[in-house]
């Protein structure tokens, strides 16, 4: 959080487990998270059957993952309210997109059909979650739980809950384009995939009636031992 390509250009001097986007590529990890939290939003859409155009969207944070969804949301049409510490970037999402503005902690009491957490952490507590007025959670910041019993908190006011971890893999998934393994069309297609796994989590939750961040803590479990198992048989 707070980085941005010439910070990582220095880490890179420094070790080879710091990577960036070659210079000229017309997509970059933020643009790649940004993408999964928009796929994320529009799967939401559909599940609460609203149309994404005039989906009303609370976005927390506008910095590089904020803004560049802040910018999809407004061209498809969503209504935005937005809350940042910097002014400047509130004041641009404003007279550019058409946001309404409110301050950092009254975006927690904003009516909206989706609050999007896409700054700090831990910002979804006992108070908090009391606090919303929204049908879902999905946004790209880390660890959105400030305690372990945030999730079930969400799931008894049945608020519907991205995972975090689901929704912002589109960060992490750029490491293909930038190490080459897939181009541009190829790493898009496998970051708007996001929404799939998401409606894959929704649907497990609602069969095994558990909130989704255990089903979505449940599919990692498995995928591990199915991985450790497969690495034992070939041993």
């Amino acid at each position: 959080m707070g980085l941005d390509e010439r910070d990582i250009e220095v880490m890179s001097r420094m070790t080879r487990y710091a990577t960036h986007t070659a210079a000229g590529a017309r997509i970059d990890s933020a643009d790649l998270a940004a993408l999964g939290v928009f796929a994320s939003i529009e799967r939401t859409a559909q599940v609460l059957d609203l149309p994404l155009r005039g989906l009303r969207v609370a976005i927390q944070g506008l910095g590089e993952v904020g803004r560049r969804l802040a910018r999809q949301l407004a061209e498809a049409g969503a209504r935005l309210t937005v809350a940042d510490i910097a002014a400047a970037r509130v004041g641009h999402a404003v007279s550019v997109w058409g946001a309404a503005a409110v301050t950092p902690d009254a975006i927690y009491d904003v009516d909206a059909d989706v609050f999007s957490p896409n700054a700090a952490g831990g910002v979804l507590d006992e108070a908090t979650i009391r606090r919303l007025r929204c049908r879902a959670v999905v946004g790209a910041a880390n660890e959105q739980f400030a305690d372990d019993g945030a999730g079930e908190a969400l799931h008894a006011r049945g608020i519907l809950y991205a995972p975090d971890y689901v929704v912002n893999a589109g960060g992490l998934l750029s490491v293909l384009f930038e190490t080459g393994a897939l181009d541009e069309r190829g790493v898009t297609a496998r970051v708007r995939g996001i929404a799939d796994t998401l409606g894959e989590v929704w649907r497990r939750a609602q069969t095994e009636g558990a909130p989704p961040h255990r089903i979505a803590d449940r599919i990692v479990e498995e995928r591990l031992g199915a991985a450790r198992a497969a690495r034992r048989e070939r041993a």
